[in-house]
This record gives structure tokens, C-alpha cells and sequence, in this order.
């Protein structure tokens, strides 16, 4: 089953609709034609926005996360209570997953809850994290360089439409990232 099949599949699972499906395939589709590695920031942020525009209520959350060992700093989606992240399959550490993508607490790859703990009290969040939590969420999006429109030029591609970025800037102004511990 490819990774499209495995997204579709948890969706249908957990009872949401296919809106919901298609900003999730696209995501993955772009990050795998622009080989996004160790953008969890970006991703989240778009995710965020697009979610929101779709009519859910999702929550942009930024802190450390353990696994392997290890303690790193991340930024993730919960989406009525359940973990959402897709950039956790493309690290900082040559596009090495840490874990399958995770949607509705739920590793794609293996089926099975994630390995990884999220929102541990390690270290605080640090160097690139710090920065983006303390970022205006609109000074964020619009900051990505790979895209004329910043992270909103990313936002169109995933919900397959345009957005009147002007309209975004003030929808968005008051996002901040929950920090979890």
C-alpha cells in the first residue's frame, strides 16, 4: 500500500472527511517533490493554516520531543486532541525518518501509536526553535524564501486554490505556537 493509500486509509478510519484527505495528500506530494527535510516549522505552520481554512480548529504546538535516545526540538499539529506530523518522516538528518508520518496518533507505517514522546521536559527549546516561537506566526509565513508568496504561496498548492494573502495576514496575526512540556 503506497503512502497516498495509507494517508486515504487513516483518514476513512477515523470517521473525517476526504476535505481532510486531500490537504494531507497534497502536503505529502509537495514535500516529496521539493524533498522538504527537517521543515517541521513550515509544515506544521501550512498544515495550520490550511486545516483552519478547511474548517477545523487544529493546534500548532512546538517543543521537544524524545525518541531514539534522543531529545529534539519540533513543532507539530494536535487535531481534536490527536497528533498529527508529517515532517517527523523527514529529519534534519539527511531526510532520515524518525517515524513513519503520524496522523490521528497513529504511525502510518507500523499502525501502531508512536514510538516518540512528545512535549517532554528536556533541555527547553533552543537555536532554530527558539527563534521560530518567538517569531510573529505571519512574519514566519512569510518568510520562506523558496516561494514569492512565502509559506501562503505553499498553503495554495495544498488546498489546490488561491488565497488572498492580504486576507491570511490578518486572519492569522494573532496565531502563536503552544509550547508543550
Amino acid at each position: 500500500m503506497s503512502v497516498i493509500d495509507r494517508i486515504k486509509a487513516s483518514v476513512k478510519e477515523h470517521g473525517y472527511q476526504e476535505d481532510i484527505s486531500c490537504v494531507f495528500c497534497n502536503m505529502y506530494d509537495f514535500m516529496e517533490k521539493r524533498k522538504w527535510m527537517g521543515a517541521c516549522h513550515a509544515i506544521s505552520s501550512v498544515l495550520f493554516v490550511a486545516l483552519s481554512e478547511i474548517g477545523y480548529q487544529p493546534t500548532l504546538c512546538i517543543g521537544e520531543v524524545y525518541g531514539n535516545e534522543l531529545y529534539f526540538d519540533h513543532s507539530w499539529i494536535m487535531l481534536d486532541g490527536m497528533l498529527i506530523d508529517f515532517a517527523i518522516n523527514k529529519t534534519l538528518l539527511n531526510g532520515a525518518p524518525a517515524s513513519g508520518i503520524i496522523i490521528f496518533d497513529q504511525d502510518i507505517d507500523t499502525g501502531l501509536h508512536p514510538s516518540l514522546t512528545y512535549g517532554v521536559p528536556g533541555r527547553g527549546i533552543e537555536g532554530d526553535a527558539k527563534i521560530v516561537s518567538s517569531t510573529p506566526f505571519v512574519v514566519f509565513m512569510n518568510s520562506y524564501p523558496e516561494d514569492k508568496k512565502g509559506l501562503w504561496g505553499v498553503v495554495e498548492k495544498i488546498l489546490d486554490t488561491t488565497v488572498d494573502i492580504s486576507q491570511m495576514e490578518q486572519k492569522y496575526e494573532h496565531v502563536q505556537r503552544t509550547l508543550i512540556r
